[in-house]
């Protein structure tokens, strides 16, 4: 598939680009792309099969998955609406932090506290989620002003500095630069 198509393939989100239609001259056949997120908003469980169906006796010793922001939960709180259900089957279906915590799981990572014991988990793969929280920002994804973007960065900026994400980021350095 050429660049253009993958871009514009990955591109397609309903309520913003329309779907793309790719037709594969090898196989002739096409394909129709929706959005991405559907099937993997997080990449993070497409990449590790895809890294031992290549390499299968490879040993992951960490992951760092990068998330866009988590939307604020129950700003939706009328059950009976149309628009609440709606929402709930969508959030569930591209819900990223779920593909996270089953990778975490799987890998048996420790994600907390790795380095008190180190003995006990140094042949587990280190799984790092940072996925700062998006507050009243998720009720705009499209919003552009840049006082919004200005808002989401400050956001980051806070979540990126507390305690977890500063022990990642340490553990991170030690074990990189020294490898």
């Amino acid at each position: 598939m050429p660049v253009w198509s993958a871009c514009r393939a990955t591109s397609a989100a309903p309520t913003y680009f329309s779907p793309y239609k790719y037709k594969h001259p090898a196989v002739s056949k096409s394909f129709l792309f929706i959005d991405g997120g559907f099937v993997a908003n997080n990449p993070m469980e497409l990449a590790i099969q895809e890294c031992f169906a290549l390499y299968p006796d490879a040993k992951l010793r960490c992951i760092v998955s990068l998330g866009t922001g988590m939307p604020a939960i129950g700003y939706l709180s009328d059950t009976k609406t149309a628009l609440y259900w709606k929402n709930t089957v969508v959030n569930s279906l591209i819900d990223s932090e779920a593909i996270y915590k089953r990778c975490n799981n799987w890998l048996g990572s420790a994600a907390q506290n790795i380095l008190m014991f180190e003995k006990y988990y140094k042949d587990r793969t280190r799984v790092i989620r940072w996925n700062p929280p998006l507050g009243e920002m998720s009720k705009y994804l499209d919003d552009t002003r840049p006082s919004s973007l200005h808002q989401m960065k400050a956001e980051t900026n806070s979540y990126m500095i507390k305690q977890q994400q500063l022990g990642d980021i340490a553990w991170l350095k030690s074990h990189l630069v020294n490898k």
